[in-house]
């Protein structure tokens, strides 16, 4: 399996397509629109903290 797939198979598969810890876009669903922004985020490093 392609890594991109495993979140959107393994949490939606879980939590029936709704809201998890990968809902990005904060719609109440975890899909297609947010493995995009994790996708198109993977490598960056996130702002604040240090």
């Amino acid at each position: 399996m392609h890594w991109p797939q495993w979140p959107r198979l393994y949490f939606s598969h879980l939590n029936e397509g709704r809201s998890s810890w990968y809902d990005l876009n904060f719609d109440g669903l975890t899909n297609d629109k947010d493995l995009r922004i994790i996708t198109a985020n993977l490598g960056l490093r996130c702002p604040g903290g240090e």
